[in-house]
């Protein structure tokens, strides 16, 4: 409500550029970015998962043996898999996550520069680029 009071009184006074609306875009974007990757990172995280822990027992680090893995079929009744299943072509390439991080970690940034052009009286109704991690 503040930020919206604020950017009013810049509209009245003639003020071409809107710190407010600037803040507001960038902090956007990057709460966007960070989606988009937290996405790449969680279908990487189910692969991992699938392959190196789902129904692993004590001692043994090899229930990618137990894993059903879509791409390769499943025979009903075969003892080996178990009900934890997978896709590998969900899997993200490295550059995908890659290219994620980069442009989270540049969106990020570009929030910490706005805000050091943010007035003070704007501030106090705007949540920190802290808050964005």
């Amino acid at each position: 409500m503040f930020l919206e009071r604020q950017r009013t009184r810049w509209a009245r006074i003639g003020a071409n550029h809107d710190p407010v609306r600037e803040y507001l875009e960038a902090y956007n974007a990057c709460e966007d970015s960070a989606k988009k990757a937290q996405g790449l990172v969680d279908a990487l995280e189910r692969v991992v998962y699938g392959l190196s822990r789902a129904a692993a027992t004590a001692g043994r680090n090899d229930a990618w043996k137990r894993t059903q893995i879509e791409e390769l079929g499943y025979t009903v009744g075969d003892e080996r898999a178990l009900s934890w299943s997978l896709s590998l072509t969900e899997m993200p390439s490295a550059n995908e996550i890659l290219g994620a991080l980069r442009e989270w970690h540049e969106k990020r940034r570009r929030v910490d520069e706005v805000w050091g052009k943010l007035p003070a009286e704007a501030r106090t109704g705007a949540r920190p680029p802290k808050s964005l991690g």
